[in-house]
């Protein structure tokens, strides 16, 4: 059939087998198709060793650098993408743990497809598991991924294409293409990210140009109820709680008493900064439980809320964190000083020392003093914080 081919953009030739009966086409069989290795498609690494969940690869290039992709960070799995439009599927994506899908064995799956006017298990069809990396450039990044599941007579192929465009502003997924049992979707990466602070790598996390920092969202450990209403799950990012004999961020406490740690390490994902939209996923090593806990910004919202924890699938728990815009006032136009008036509040500091307040200096080399509602007189003029000097220096 020649190509290249829109399934798969990195194909120059691929043959198509089909299976007839009684001049009827019966079913797409199999596929091959073929690739060229060479410098003109930025095939600057080959191969690498993946990880055990599939979402890492390390490797060596060409020119004997060393390298580590990640995709545990882009997304907020499980990920729900759309198809293609009027094909009333959309498909449930987790690329680093299986999860059941369909009725069909084997039903662990990285790919789910899923009849959204019904999605029941028997409304489900199994598109791929046993990630195949495949990197098609390391800079700009050029990954192709591949799944497959075999169901009856029919081998079912996804292929999931990550590609980088530093000009993005957000990590965006395209629609599921279906082409008989193929499927293939483009997974753009955009430029956003941001490192752990080490002293605190759950609360803090610190971009090119921004930091983003949970610490003061919610009263921690904050405690959320189960979508089942048997459990409560202690939320404590900064400061892990003791939880099933071990250290936790997130620790499901049944109400008899049984506790299971179901996130350790915080993994976080820029999804976009304006509006804020990220992500925190919180795995649990030696174990298949993860928890996703999705923060948005909602610029209508008076308060930061949450919802309940839901386990969808198995061993993937999630919440949602609703962000409220941050509260800003206006100074009083006569106590502006000490008194500020929101929409909804007034703030007033005047009572909350005896003023002028008096504050040491570090190492008590200099002392000072703190008047916000009566500034006071301070080297020919007047000042709301006044250096009192050592006594050298008055």
């Amino acid at each position: 059939l020649g190509g290249p081919s829109t399934l798969f953009p990195e194909t120059v030739l691929h043959i198509v087998c089909v299976a007839k009966m009684a001049n009827e086409l019966v079913a797409t069989v199999l596929v091959i198709w073929f690739s060229v290795s060479s410098p003109a498609l930025g095939l600057d690494a080959t191969t690498c060793t993946m990880s055990a969940n599939g979402c890492q690869c390390t490797g060596t290039d060409t020119a004997g650098k060393a390298f580590s992709l990640d995709i545990s960070n882009k997304f907020a799995y499980p990920l729900v993408i759309n198809g293609t439009a009027g094909s009333n599927y959309n498909y449930i994506y987790s690329p680093c743990a299986t999860f059941a899908c369909g009725t069909a064995s084997p039903n662990q799956s990285n790919v789910c497809q899923q009849y959204t006017p019904n999605p029941t298990p028997q409304n489900q069809l199994n598109c791929g598991y046993g990630p195949v990396w495949s990197i098609l450039s390391l800079s700009p990044l050029r990954l192709n991924i591949t799944y497959k599941s075999y169901t009856g007579f029919y081998v079912l192929t996804t292929n999931a294409l990550f590609v980088e465009n530093l000009s993005a502003t957000r990590n965006s997924v395209s629609a599921v293409s279906a082409v008989g049992y193929y499927y293939s979707f483009t997974v753009t990466l955009g430029a956003l990210f941001c490192a752990p602070d080490p002293s605190n790598s759950g609360c803090v996390c610190r971009g090119t140009n921004f930091t983003l920092d949970i610490s003061k969202l919610l009263p921690y450990p904050y405690v959320l109820q189960g979508d089942d209403g048997g459990y409560e799950y202690f939320y404590s990012p900064c400061a892990p709680i003791t939880c099933a004999a071990s250290q936790s961020a997130v620790c499901q406490r049944a109400h008899n008493g049984m506790e299971y740690n179901v996130g350790v390490a915080p993994v976080w994902s820029i999804h976009s900064i304006s509006p804020l939209n990220f992500t925190i996923n919180y795995t649990v090593p030696g174990s298949p439980r993860i928890t996703v806990v999705n923060f948005y910004q909602n610029p209508a919202a008076q308060f930061n809320t949450t919802t309940k924890v839901v386990e969808y699938p198995t061993n993937v728990y999630m919440f949602n964190v609703t962000l409220a815009p941050k509260p800003t006032c206006t100074p009083d136009p006569v106590y502006g000083g000490c008194v500020c008036r929101g929409a909804s509040f007034t703030l007033d500091i005047s009572e909350t020392f005896v003023y002028p307040f008096s504050i040491p200096g570090v190492g008590n080399k200099y002392k000072y003093s703190f008047s916000p509602c009566s500034p006071a007189p301070c080297g020919g003029s007047y000042a709301s914080i006044h250096n009192l000097g050592s006594g050298r220096y008055p």
